[in-house]
């Protein structure tokens, strides 16, 4: 078993961005930690224990929102106002039903 002290040990470079240890994007990952903890402490965890540790110490997993670099807010704004209603689905009008089957004398079943 573990010594479950040693990720405290690095949690300190925690607050560095990822990119700071050589990986490729600022999202740190119970896998990249994991990796961390091996190459600066030479103890190996696997990913979901340290996943389940970090998440009882109150830390929790974190995304960076998806924005397009070239977003132009102004733009999407007029599209909503003035095309979407264009193009949204309508709700169907309600049609009458077909009154043949209430009608005396006419059965479903009968040609």
């Amino acid at each position: 078993m573990p010594n479950t002290s040693k990720p405290f040990a690095a949690a300190p470079r925690l607050d560095q961005k990822p990119t700071a240890h050589g990986f490729r994007t600022d999202l740190w990952t119970s896998r990249r930690v994991t990796e961390l903890i091996r190459r600066k402490l030479g103890v190996a965890f696997h990913p979901d224990y340290l996943r389940a540790w970090m998440r009882g110490r109150g830390y929790s997993p974190q995304k960076p929102r998806r924005r397009a670099k070239q977003k132009d807010q102004p733009a999407i704004d007029g599209w909503v106002k003035n095309d979407w209603p264009r193009v949204e689905k309508k709700p169907r009008r309600p049609r009458p039903t077909s009154s043949r089957s209430t009608k005396r004398g006419c059965s479903p079943t009968r040609w």
